[in-house]
């Protein structure tokens, strides 16, 4: 079954996706999603949700968050400004991945638009859509980050800190 942004229970369901997900961006949360479309009305962009997510048994599996914009330039699919993202929280059975890729290609069915997408890559596999926009023949430009697990006791953090960082930590401790 697919639900869309609209449907009632779209943000509980994105919520429940997010908390089974070991690693969040702060980035795509409602809140932040209220902000940015208010700088989008503001700036009397046009965009529409094209968010989504896929329920297997009554729970959510995989989630697309993202939007077409468009301006006087170009059509896009992001995240307002930012990239858009697929949430998947199990290994998808083949009948969950055709459902869920066949609904992203009704939306990326308009031939002129610019793809703006970022895929987290946290366990070395790509996603499911990643998988399936290379295959279309998309073209990866790499930005890497580095996720920091803040449950972790305060020792482990700062023993994972670069030493040069720990130094500038230090110094900036000593001018508080």
């Amino acid at each position: 079954m697919i639900i869309d942004s609209q449907h009632k229970s779209f943000s509980a369901y994105l919520e429940e996706l997010w908390i089974s997900q070991e690693l969040q961006h702060p980035l795509y949360t409602e809140n932040s999603t209220r902000w940015l479309s208010g700088q989008y009305d503001d700036n009397a962009k046009k965009y529409e949700n094209k968010s989504f997510i896929v329920l297997t048994d009554k729970k959510p599996i995989i989630a697309f968050i993202g939007y077409k914009t468009k301006s006087d330039k170009e059509k896009k699919l992001s995240f307002f400004d930012f990239p858009c993202i697929s949430i998947q929280n199990k290994k998808l059975s083949k009948k969950e991945k055709i459902l869920f890729l066949s609904e992203y290609d009704k939306i990326i069915s308009d031939n002129k638009l610019n793809i703006f997408y970022r895929d987290m890559n946290i366990y070395d596999e790509l996603s499911a859509l990643s998988k399936h926009l290379l295959h279309k023949g998309a073209k990866p430009e790499p930005h890497f980050s580095v996720f920091i697990n803040l449950k972790d006791k305060k020792e482990k953090l700062w023993n994972d800190l670069r030493k040069s960082y720990k130094g500038i930590i230090n110094l900036a401790k000593k001018e508080v």
